[in-house]
């Protein structure tokens, strides 16, 4: 199967129901990636939803919920109630990486269901 996954920025500014469909009738799985900022009817095959202002999130349903941890903006705890089949946290990367890292995999240790998931390019140091 061919697969997109439409992403940068913030792809429902630009992705309509024209171009899934277009893509989808070329046989591709359509994926997107969004911050969850605008609210979309648009029939994906995926969607990852990657939110950072609680109070600009709109679109709280889809395939997969990614956090970066730790931060105070979001509580964890009621997240896990919103309509996502997986629950990602994803270490802050900064000065203080990896302590970030031990912390991201030592909450998804004590808190289903969160898992860790990695920018691998981040961690490697490729920017």
């Amino acid at each position: 199967n061919k697969h997109v996954i439409l992403t940068g920025g913030e792809p429902l500014l630009q992705v309509d129901e024209n171009l899934v469909k277009c893509l989808k009738e070329k046989k591709f799985l359509v994926a997107v990636e969004t911050n969850g900022s605008i609210e979309s009817k648009i029939k994906f095959d995926w969607t990852c939803v990657s939110p950072k202002d609680p109070k600009r999130w709109l679109l709280k349903k889809g395939d997969e919920l990614k956090i970066v941890y730790p931060q105070k903006l979001f509580n964890l705890d009621k997240l896990i109630y919103l309509d996502f089949k997986y629950f990602f946290l994803q270490p802050k990367y900064n000065n203080l990486q990896k302590l970030n890292i031990n912390k991201t995999i030592d909450y998804c240790k004590l808190n289903r269901p969160w898992f860790p998931s990695f920018q691998l390019h981040k961690t490697m140091g490729v920017m």
